[in-house]
């Protein structure tokens, strides 16, 4: 009796899929088209600014050119592929909390975010009728957020600052000769090659959110689009709420030796700096917590955002960084680390895809590398990087 039982509920239940997975598709397209808002407009034009969002902003550029490449690889380019996972990743482990994406791009690329969009919103529509939930990762919440997608141009904001970005790029662009590769010392391996994307401007734009944004908008997180979710986005928002005073950006530190390397020659001629060490190892912007309202108000931070102030930044510590915005911010936490809140490393959980070749290419060691690397706490956030 209890097997005929249980094979009358599981037919039952698969009628009652059936029947939902097809009101899913109906709704689908309804759904989908009302979370957009049409057209590409000014940051400073923003229609969703109040606190009732979480207001995320990730910058997604030149996606035409990949979109045919993507066509070409069957949708297995790296950049499609992060970008779906981490969509996927917003959704799976969202529990209701209310989102609103804000895409800093190019009219070419809008359509293909949109696009995008849709799809992955369909497919986890779709998958999270169809899936049994005693087979779901026990984590998840199953719960899709209450969503509003906007899109703003990128150009105008990087003509607005041109100069300053222009000043940003002689120190924190790539500065290696063409060509320039790295061998490992014992000679055998393969070799690294220097990445060379970020003399990209849209590299180079985090200093001027608080210039471009809407003042009613108050709090940004901004994520890179090779990261992926393990909790709901109100676990890392909540963070805002454990500043202190002076602190108007939420970063974690770098887990691997780029600046403690970069650093060397400050140290030498700096005898008991802790710059580049475990306690000062610089950060990783992968997951960012802005406080605009805070930035717009603190002399600190307006000082170190400004021309002047970051020139005499990168003259001082001589780091010639490779990594954008990334670099200068670094810097700021090095001089005026009283403006900067420290994520927890369980929230920019950073996967290295060549770290044995990096170290072997340089003068560390694994045991160096595992001091900076370490994390004991479950991760929240994964960031893929190099991958």
């Amino acid at each position: 009796m209890k097997r005929r039982g249980f094979m009358i509920s599981f037919f039952v239940s698969l009628l009652v899929l059936q029947i939902s997975v097809g009101r899913h598709e109906e709704m689908d397209a309804d759904l989908r088209d009302v979370v957009f808002e049409a057209g590409l407009q000014s940051l400073a034009d923003l229609i969703y600014v109040d606190d009732s969002f979480v207001h995320i902003a990730m910058v997604l550029t030149n996606l035409e050119k990949h979109s045919e490449e993507n066509k070409k690889s069957e949708g297995k380019t790296t950049i499609m592929i992060k970008f779906k996972k981490m969509l996927k990743s917003i959704f799976l482990y969202s529990s209701g909390t209310p989102i609103h994406c804000i895409f800093i791009t190019d009219e070419e690329s809008m359509p293909v975010i949109e696009k995008v969009m849709k799809e992955e919103m369909g497919k986890y529509l779709s998958e999270s009728v169809i899936e049994i939930p005693l087979f779901r990762d026990k984590n998840t919440y199953d719960k899709f957020p209450k969503l509003k997608i906007e899109f703003a141009e990128m150009a105008p904001l990087i003509s607005r600052h041109r100069t300053q970005i222009n000043m940003m790029k002689k120190y924190f662009n790539n500065h290696l000769p063409e060509g320039t590769v790295f061998t490992p010392k014992s000679g055998i391996g393969p070799v690294l090659l220097p990445v060379i994307r970020y003399n990209l401007d849209l590299f180079f734009i985090d200093p001027f959110y608080y210039l471009e944004f809407p003042e009613k908008l108050e709090k940004l997180i901004i994520l890179d689009t090779d990261t992926e979710l393990r909790t709901d986005i109100s676990e890392l928002f909540m963070y805002f709420g454990k500043f202190l005073a002076e602190e108007v950006v939420g970063v974690a530190a770098e887990q691997s030796l780029h600046y403690h390397n970069l650093a060397t020659k400050y140290r030498k001629t700096n005898p008991g700096s802790k710059v580049g060490s475990t306690a000062y190892q610089g950060i990783n912007d992968g997951v960012l917590l802005f406080n605009l309202a805070k930035m717009r108000q603190s002399e600190k931070y307006l000082s170190m955002a400004s021309y002047d102030g970051m020139e005499r930044l990168a003259q001082k510590y001589g780091i010639m960084g490779i990594g954008g915005d990334q670099d200068w911010l670094t810097l700021v936490g090095w001089e005026m680390g009283e403006i900067i809140h420290t994520l927890p490393c369980q929230f920019n959980r950073q996967i290295q895809a060549y770290v044995n070749h990096e170290i072997s290419c340089f003068d560390t060691n694994l045991e160096l590398y595992d001091m900076f690397h370490k994390c004991e706490h479950k991760s929240k956030i994964l960031h893929f990087i190099g991958t």
